[in-house]
């Protein structure tokens, strides 16, 4: 994935935008439903509960996904390098 579709993707509303749980999730590698409805569809309700799992993480980014966690991981990374 180039970094002008990461860019591009990161601009629009996401479900964990203005999730209390975001940052728990980021860090200990969870995911809700919410976020798996999201990543199927494009879309989410922000109304929806989240109740995220490590279970969900893994049924999201299954071992197919590989090169998209490796990319998340790489994110982090980036991200706490900045601070």
């Amino acid at each position: 994935m180039k970094d002008s579709t990461i860019k591009l993707i990161m601009r629009e509303k996401a479900p964990c935008d203005d999730c209390e749980q975001a940052q728990k999730c980021k860090e200990q590698f969870m995911a809700c439903r919410v976020f798996g409805m999201y990543t199927r569809t494009g879309r989410f309700s922000e109304e929806s509960p989240r109740d995220p799992s490590y279970t969900l993480y893994n049924k999201i980014f299954s071992e197919d996904e590989k090169e998209l966690i490796r990319i998340l991981k790489e994110l982090n990374k980036r991200e706490a390098s900045d601070v």
